[in-house]
């Protein structure tokens, strides 16, 4: 309980003996939202010295733009799942059982599919479908996706990001778009964490108001 009291005090709406504990079952993932939640209110030096060069906790848009490839190939084998479209985008409210949600569907995807090459799996250089066991970036992000839209979350906020990997490499990850600012769920990594405390440098995602559009992040993509 005390941990929650912290966490309220924070001015999160949490709701105490009435949550599910198995939102708070990961010790690891208190400590990840406690984090979370005191950076994005600038109680940490580093997001401080983040903000202080101008970035925002939303990332900026600079119109539209094509969408990948593989992307395309994608909507054209799944084209139910690139329909839609909303005037008015969601945000998802950040509280423990959000958060608690998208830490458990991040560490099952990652956990659940065994990272390899489309060439190695598909005999493709390029190939985007949701995995079964095994695939690469693009898969755990599809895979990610779908599983949240599954639990009732809305697709215009969960969108699909490619990005550039700090070794010059092309990357892609879901962008959540979150009550304090994009966040960032990868299959690199573990932990999850706001789309400016990460080592990538973004180029295009999906947009916000339909799921086959897509939009820079980029002055040059």
């Amino acid at each position: 309980m005390s941990k929650l009291k912290k966490i309220a005090k924070l001015g999160v709406a949490v709701t105490a003996l009435s949550l599910s504990m198995s939102v708070y079952a990961n010790a690891a993932h208190i400590t990840n939202y406690k984090n979370l939640i005191t950076d994005s209110i600038g109680g940490s030096s580093q997001v401080k010295s983040k903000r202080a060069t101008g970035l925002s906790s939303y990332m900026s848009i600079y119109g539209e733009t094509s969408a990948p490839l593989g992307f395309m190939s994608f909507c054209s084998r799944y084209p139910s799942d690139c329909t839609g479209g909303t005037t008015r985008p969601s945000v998802i409210e950040l509280d423990a059982g959000s958060w608690g949600t998208l830490n458990e569907v991040n560490d099952y995807i990652n956990a659940a599919v065994q990272p390899v090459s489309d060439q190695e799996l598909y005999n493709q250089v390029e190939m985007w479908d949701y995995p079964k066991n095994k695939g690469d970036c693009e898969d755990y992000v599809l895979a990610k996706q779908k599983k949240l839209i599954e639990l009732g979350w809305p697709q215009e906020s969960l969108l699909i990001t490619v990005a550039i990997d700090e070794f010059g490499g092309g990357h892609a990850v879901l962008t959540v778009k979150t009550s304090i600012g994009d966040l960032i769920l990868d299959n690199q990594r573990g932990d999850i964490l706001p789309w400016q405390q990460t080592t990538y440098t973004y180029v295009k995602r999906q947009s916000t108001s339909h799921p086959a559009l897509w939009v820079s992040l980029s002055l040059v993509d």
